[in-house]
This record gives C-alpha cells, structure tokens and sequence, in this order.
C-alpha cells in the first residue's frame, strides 16, 4: 500500500531533522513523502535540501499557516492511506509497516489511530494509550484522548482537508466531520509515534487557545446531537468552566465554580460519575480553603 506523509514546517529546524529521519528510516516500500514548509528563516531549508533526493516532493514558500500547509501537502497526495506529522513529532520503527498492514488485513477500516509516546526537555516521558471517540457526542465530551500524530486514514472516497479558519483545532473539526458522516476510528493497540512537548509548541503554550476553538465547535455540532446528548454536552462545558473558575489565579470564583457544578449536575446527573466532576469538585474546595 502506498503511504503519503505530509509534513508541514516553519522555523522548527531545531527538530525538523529528526522528524524527517523518523519518517525516512521507516523503508516502507511505497512511500510518498512531502515536506511543506511555510519560508522559514531558521536554516530549515538547509535541512530539507539535505534530504530533497529522498523526498517526493518540497515547497517552501509563504502560506498562512500550518493549516494551509497541511492542506497544501494532502492536495497532492496520492498514497492509499494518508498522515501528516508535524515538524516537532516523530514516527516510531515499524509504525508504517503496521499501519498499511492493518488497513490490508481490515478493508472497510477508513481511519486508524494508534497509541502515543509523549516526551520532552523538561518533560516526564509517558505512554499515552489512545481512547478515540465512537461517536460525534464523543468528540465534544472531552472523554477521549487521541493525539494526531498517530492518526491515518484511506484516502479512497474520503477528502482529507482542513478547515483553514482554525488555528488549534482544525484536527479535531476533521474528526467531527469523520464522526458525523459515520466514519469511526478503529484503534490500533501499538505505540506509532512520539509527541514532543516543549515550550514552543501549540500544546503547551496555547492551552487557552484550544479551549477557545473547542468551544467554537460545540456551538457549531451541538445541533447535531440528540437533546439527551446536547445535555451531556452542556453539562460538560459547565464542569470545564467551573474549573477554570476555581483555579483563575487573579480572581478565583469559588461560588460561580459552585453553581456551575450545580447546574452539570441538573442537566445530566450521571456527570457526577465522571472524574471530572470530582476533579473540579477538589479544586473548588482547596481554593475555599485558601
């Protein structure tokens, strides 16, 4: 099976070796593999005119972001399966091997997603076992964990592109879409990545952002969703914003945290099973205390 590997760069050059080596030293027989980087000026391009004879193909111009790189990369894919990994991540020994394996021995399997090794400077390394959701009022409970580096999908039938007005969750709008159409992930019980955590990354110094645009796709699938599940939704949010109520630094709102968790309860009293609940809950107390 023929895989396309999309990496989108800009002004990563202290990993982006790394990356492409990982993905490189996979020897898969048939492997398309293209680096998109966005005019870096960090000695990137040196790194992938390095490995340009290896490569299928390379663009490094100006582009708005890692979405339109992305979306750049998949338009001219034309592997069987398709992935993108971005220019910080890496692929572990063997992941595509198993991956098109997979996707040959379960033909109407349209999207895969694997277990992931998460690492870092500074950063405990831990063994993420993936949860991937099963259906769309999954992907808006916050009760799955499935990172990105280890996603793939079969591109037969299926448009793999982004939506170019997100900035932090354009990957899980695509899971929703996924989601909404049908299309379920099935979980492969292997580790195939490692997600590298560091100052610069999206994940750990844009937390905030994330919650902004997940909000943003609440409110534009919760229509979709059965009343007993917009509840649930509903619920959730609330938990999440009692939370951040208790532990705002600046101006910690024990009692708006209180009626939040309050009101999760009313909308779905099974929220209270969830550790979640009792998370926000603990929290709520210590900051009374304090």
């Amino acid at each position: 099976m023929k895989i396309s590997i999309v990496t989108p760069s800009f002004n990563q050059a202290e990993f982006l070796e790394e990356t492409i080596q990982s993905v490189l030293n996979q020897r898969h027989d048939d492997l398309e593999y293209i680096v998109v980087d966005g005019g870096s000026s960090d000695g990137s391009l040196s790194i992938i005119e390095k490995y340009s004879s290896s490569l299928t193909s390379w663009i490094s111009e100006p582009d708005s972001g890692q979405v339109e790189a992305v979306n750049k990369g998949m338009a001219m894919a034309t592997g069987d399966i398709c992935a993108y990994l971005n220019s910080d991540d890496l692929y572990l020994p063997g992941t595509l091997s198993l991956v098109a394996q997979y996707f040959a021995d379960n033909p109407a399997c349209r999207w895969v997603c694997g277990d992931v090794i998460f690492f870092g400077s500074g950063h405990t390394t831990l063994y993420h076992r993936s949860n991937p959701p099963k259906r769309l009022v999954d992907g808006l409970l916050w009760e799955f964990h499935a990172p990105q580096p280890a996603m793939f999908w079969r591109r037969s039938g299926l448009e793999i592109s982004f939506d170019n007005s997100l900035n932090y969750c354009f990957d899980h709008d695509f899971y929703l879409r996924l989601l909404k159409s049908g299309i379920t992930p099935h979980r492969l019980e292997q580790p195939l990545a490692a997600y590298r955590l560091h100052h610069s990354s999206k994940t750990v110094a844009m937390a905030e952002k994330f919650d902004q645009e997940f909000d943003l796709l609440t409110d534009r699938y919760l229509k979709d969703l059965a009343w007993y599940d917009r509840r649930k939704v509903d619920a959730t949010t609330a938990v999440r914003i009692a939370f951040q109520r208790a532990i705002d630094r600046d101006s910690p709102s024990p009692g708006e945290s209180a009626l939040m968790l309050g009101r999760a309860m009313l909308l779905s009293p099974a929220i209270v099973t969830r550790r979640a609940w009792w998370g926000t809950l603990r929290q709520l107390l210590r900051s009374l205390l304090a």
